[in-house]
C-alpha cells in the first residue's frame, strides 16, 4: 500500500503542475508544508493559497487534471478530491503578505513556493472550532517548526480565538514558544539530521549548484557549510539554497573557493 504522505504529496504535484503550466501563482500549506519544512508527514490534505481574482481559473486548472468537487459542511474554500487526499483552494487578496512571505522549497517531487513557518502556524489556529479540537498533530507541528515560527507574530494575529490561546498557552507550558536552556533532546537531534540531508540533497540535484562536498552541520537554526566549491557563483548558489529551506537561518558559510587553472601546455594527438 503507498503511505499517504507519498499520495498526498502525489496530489499536491498534479494540482501545482497544473496551476504552474497556466501561470497561475500559489503557495503551498497544509501537510505538504510542513513536511517541506522539516515536520512530521501527518498527510492530512493539501492547502494552495492562490490569489482571488485567480480562483475559477485555478478551480478549472485543477478539476482538468481528474479531482473532482468534494462538498464540504462549511463550504468556505473550494475543496477537490483525488484518490482520497483532499485538495483546498485558498483565496486571498492579491496583497496578502503570505505570497511574499513564502519561500521556494523542494516539496516531494516538486517544487513551489511554501508558506512561512508563521504562516503555517496561523492558518492551523485560525480553523480550530468546537468541532476541530485535536491538538495532537498540531503540537507536533509546532515543536518541529518551532525556531521557524514568530510567536510574538501569531499571538497578535490569532488573540481573538479562544482555541489558539489555549493552544498557546500549551505550548508555553511545553516551553516551545519561549528560548530554553533545557538539553537537547533526541527529536532535536533526528529534525537537524533530516534538515542536514534534505540540504545536501539539494545541493547535489539543485542545477544553480551542483555540489556533492559540501558538508551541512545544522544546529537549531544555526547552518553551517564547509567544503570546497569551484565558484562563487556556485557559493552564493549554496547560501540561497540554504535560506529556501531555512529563511531565517544564520548561515556560518566556511567553504573553500578552489579556482581550477586551465592547463597550459596540450599534448598533441597524433
Amino acid at each position: 500500500m503507498i503511505p499517504k504522505i507519498d499520495r498526498c504529496l502525489h496530489s499536491l504535484t498534479k494540482a501545482a503542475n497544473a496551476l504552474s503550466s497556466a501561470a497561475i501563482p500559489f503557495a503551498v500549506g497544509g501537510s505538504p508544508a510542513v513536511y517541506a519544512r522539516g515536520g512530521p508527514a501527518t498527510a492530512q490534505a493539501v492547502d494552495l493559497f492562490i490569489k482571488r481574482e485567480d480562483a475559477d481559473r485555478s478551480f478549472n486548472e485543477v478539476v482538468r487534471t481528474g479531482m473532482y468537487v468534494s462538498p464540504q459542511p462549511e463550504g468556505r474554500d473550494t475543496t477537490l478530491s483525488d484518490n482520497g487526499i483532499l485538495v483546498n483552494l485558498i483565496p486571498r487578496a492579491d496583497g496578502d503578505a503570505i505570497f511574499t512571505r513564502a519561500s521556494w522549497m523542494r516539496v516531494g517531487p516538486t517544487s513551489a513556493y511554501v508558506l512561512s513557518g508563521t504562516d503555517l502556524i496561523i492558518e492551523s489556529l485560525k480553523v480550530l472550532n468546537p468541532r476541530k479540537l485535536d491538538f495532537s498533530e498540531l503540537l507536533q507541528v509546532a515543536r518541529s517548526l518551532r525556531e521557524q515560527v514568530d510567536w510574538s507574530a501569531v499571538r497578535a494575529l490569532t488573540h481573538q480565538s479562544p482555541y489558539a490561546r489555549a493552544f498557546l498557552g500549551l505550548l508555553e507550558d511545553f516551553r516551545i514558544t519561549t528560548p530554553t536552556t533545557d538539553p537537547v533532546h533526541e527529536h532535536d537531534h533526528e529534525l537537524s539530521a533530516y534538515v542536514e540531508a534534505r540540504l545536501r540533497e539539494a545541493f547535489a540535484h539543485d542545477p544553480r549548484a551542483g555540489e556533492l562536498g559540501i558538508s551541512v552541520s545544522v544546529a537549531g537554526n544555526h547552518v553551517t557549510l564547509t567544503g570546497l566549491i569551484s565558484s562563487t557563483l556556485r557559493r552564493q548558489a549554496l547560501e540561497t539554497i540554504v535560506r529556501e529551506h531555512l529563511p531565517d537561518a544564520e548561515i556560518d558559510d566556511q567553504v573553500e573557493l578552489v579556482e581550477t587553472p586551465e592547463p597550459h601546455d596540450l599534448e598533441e594527438m597524433s
